[in-house]
């Protein structure tokens, strides 16, 4: 096989430097799966969703105290945070995705030079 490579992409062949290289980068594919998943879109139509049916509820189906939903009306202005906050409480991304992007940018910055990029 190294025969190979040689022959047809004239390029030195070194499976154990790819192995490590190949391993260390494993560490992105948690990220961004999770990103191509769509979980975030998720959330955020589960947060619309969410305050919407919190909004519905406290005024009846938009048939009683329909004049406090304002964002000048303080306990309103609150509950929609609460309301758009309590998705990401709950559905927040894992520790492993958070601990794989931070080993991906551990990664980048050790083995690629960007400087005058």
């Amino acid at each position: 096989m190294e025969a190979e490579i040689k022959k047809d992409f004239n390029l030195p062949v070194n499976f154990e430097r790819a192995k490590y290289l190949l391993e260390a980068n494993d560490g992105a594919a948690t990220p961004s799966k999770h990103c191509e998943t769509g979980a975030d879109r998720n959330r955020v139509v589960g947060a619309t969703t969410m305050i919407f049916s919190i909004i519905m509820a406290l005024t009846a189906g938009l048939t009683e105290n329909v004049d406090k939903l304002s964002l000048l009306h303080a306990p309103f202005f609150l509950g929609l945070i609460t309301g758009g906050a309590m998705i990401y409480w709950f559905t927040g991304p894992p520790p492993a995705v958070t601990q794989g992007a931070y080993r991906a940018v551990e990664f980048i910055k050790a083995n690629i030079k960007l400087e005058g990029v």
